[in-house]
């Protein structure tokens, strides 16, 4: 199926009235700079994964972010969550085209 420019108006308008509903204004951190504040949504994925090292555990709990496609974003970006957790971008999904999906977990 290929989308068409009503298509993605469509997709777009639904992200944007699902980012409305619980809304997060965030200042992403790149290395040394602070990005303008942007508006996203942060969903959790499922719940807290423990790995094991040999002498530590790391917790990780998978975050999907959701934005308008023109989101300022990149892999590394660290931001704070709802509750003010220090999270870091891990990924960030290559279609953009009506709005733009980051995955995301707590930082180290």
């Amino acid at each position: 199926m290929i989308l068409d420019a009503a298509d993605l108006a469509l997709i777009a308008a639904d992200v944007a009235a699902l980012i409305a509903e619980r809304p997060l204004t965030v200042a992403f951190r790149r290395g040394e700079t602070t990005l303008a504040p942007q508006t996203v949504r942060v969903i959790a994925v499922s719940g807290a994964n423990t790995a094991r090292g040999e002498a530590t555990a790391a917790a990780h709990w998978p975050l999907v972010v959701l934005g308008p496609a023109s989101l300022d974003v990149a892999i590394g970006d660290r931001f704070n969550d709802y509750n003010g957790t220090l999270v870091e971008v891990k990924n960030i999904h290559n279609d953009r085209r009506a709005f733009t999906q980051a995955g995301a977990d707590l930082a180290q």
